[in-house]
């Protein structure tokens, strides 16, 4: 059945955001839970949609699951749209019997990481405009400035030496003028290629091992992967799925590829007949208190309810270590500013402190 749903829909890798699809889960959840029919729920909510594209994956979905196929099915055919762990979810709830509960437990769950992203993000925001802004007030010296400083000095001093840091500043600011297009167009290269290059799966897991080891960013990277693990578990062994496959999908949302093939390990470890706590508690990369946590949950029968109690725990982690990493980089990003700044400043006018000394003696 599987090989004939490709073949008749195809799989559609429209990009949509978690945001979106968190919320048409939601409404989804609303419907079905209100005893809608799936069919019709699919059918109003198509209406409802604003974005065209979505639109056209909803209408495709209302097709399959009029022709007989499973709402998780049809999700299947739109990997871009939802993630593997979506689909396990929706799966296991339909077997279960409970797809209103099962798309409301997957909305809380995108809806959470939704909420992490945005929580980084936003506090990352200031620097990186505050970087911009440093990157544009320097081309700006460079290009429109020190030119004008370099026609003045050649009419004003008639061929005398310049002083080192001048010089310096004055052939860069050639080579900027002279280059810089050529610059512009081999960044926006590196821009386009990227991406591309970090598809390579030994170019990603070096990426994400290197993301790990960064003395400040290390930290943070590990523990946001450890949300969406522990969020990812919670999630699925609510919905009644097995730990193996809950392990599958968590590992498939962790963001980080070298935490995914640790949580991969483990996953063989439990399947041998280890229990999970104590392989996360061996393991180094896991935060000590996730692993404590699952311990008492193993103990008491409450592992989603203590898998869901230390994400709450690592969000907050992560919230304060963002926190923190902000009010490092502001004040270093503008001393460096204003070091940039002022180097350029001063460079520029060593040669008229050397004009006055000299008129004075």
């Amino acid at each position: 059945m599987g090989t004939l749903r490709h073949r008749e829909f195809g799989v559609d890798r429209t990009r949509a955001g978690r945001e979106c699809v968190a919320m048409w889960m939601r409404q989804l959840a609303g419907l079905v839970c209100a005893g809608v029919p799936l069919s019709r729920g699919l059918e109003i909510l198509i209406r409802q949609e604003p974005k065209r594209s979505l639109r056209g994956v909803w209408a495709r979905m209302l097709d399959m699951v009029r022709s007989g196929h499973t709402l998780s099915d049809a999700m299947t055919c739109f990997p871009g749209v939802f993630d593997g762990m979506t689909v396990q979810g929706i799966r296991a709830g339909e077997r279960a019997g409970v797809l209103g509960d099962a798309l409301k437990r997957m909305a809380a769950y995108l809806h959470q990481r939704v909420r992490l992203s945005r929580k980084v993000r936003g506090a990352m925001a200031y620097p990186l405009t505050v970087g911009i802004l440093a990157l544009g007030i320097v081309a700006a010296l460079v290009v429109g400035v020190i030119p004008r400083f370099e026609v003045l000095y050649d009419g004003l001093l008639k061929g005398a030496p310049l002083p080192g840091p001048t010089r310096w500043v004055m052939a860069f600011s050639r080579e900027i003028q002279a280059h810089g297009i050529w610059m512009l167009l081999a960044l926006a290269l590196l821009v386009m290629v990227l991406p591309l290059v970090f598809r390579i799966e030994s170019v990603c897991k070096m990426r994400d091992r290197l993301l790990l080891q960064l003395p400040l960013w290390g930290g943070l990277e590990r523990e946001m992967a450890f949300v969406r693990v522990a969020r990812g578990l919670a999630t699925m062994l609510s919905s009644g799925q097995p730990i193996l496959g809950a392990m599958d999908g968590a590992a498939s949302v962790a963001g980080n590829r070298a935490i995914a093939d640790a949580i991969l390990d483990m996953r063989r470890g439990v399947e041998e007949g280890d229990g999970l706590a104590r392989l996360m508690g061996e393991h180094p990369l896991v935060p000590p208190m996730l692993a404590g946590l699952m311990e008492i949950g193993e103990e008491t029968g409450k592992l989603p309810v203590m898998l869901e109690e230390a994400a709450d725990d690592l969000e907050e982690r992560v919230h304060d270590r963002t926190t923190t990493l902000v009010a490092l980089l502001e004040p270093a990003m503008i001393v460096l500013l204003a070091l940039l700044a002022g180097f350029l400043v001063i460079a520029m006018f060593l040669p008229i402190v050397g004009v006055i000394e000299g008129l004075s003696g």
